[in-house]
């Protein structure tokens, strides 16, 4: 019989650099991923990643796009249609060019080298 998947809520993988400041990197229960800024403890920004999902490479997809969407923010490309506190990142727009887009993906390319192998061995865990 095969074992079931514990009813965890969330798992911490790790600290890590995306540019100039540090992430905590959870897995957390569901699909999809989310990152808050302004994190519950007033500490570093928290990105959670849903863990629930059937390949590997999704779960890189899901991890690619919050450290891309970070960068975009951090550097000013991210643009609000209207002003609003309810945090909701589904109207952003991001402009950039060419070299600023490559910046973009140094910075989540060198966030996730150190994250993959953490990431992997965790998803690992949390799927037994």
């Amino acid at each position: 019989m095969k074992k079931k998947r514990n009813d965890q809520k969330e798992m911490f993988v790790g600290t890590y650099e995306l540019a100039y400041e540090h992430v905590r990197l959870y897995l957390r229960a569901g699909t999809g991923a989310d990152t808050n800024f302004l994190a519950p403890d007033k500490g570093v920004t928290v990105m959670k990643i849903g863990a629930d999902v059937k390949e590997w490479h999704q779960l890189i997809g899901l991890a690619l796009h919050e450290a891309q969407e970070m960068a975009m923010h951090r550097l000013g490309f991210s643009y609000h249609q209207v002003d609003g506190m309810s945090g909701s990142t589904s109207n952003c727009h991001f402009m950039m060019n060419h070299e600023q887009f490559g910046e973009c993906c140094c910075r989540a390319g060198d966030f996730l080298s150190p994250v993959l192998p953490a990431l992997s061995k965790a998803w690992e865990k949390w799927k037994k």
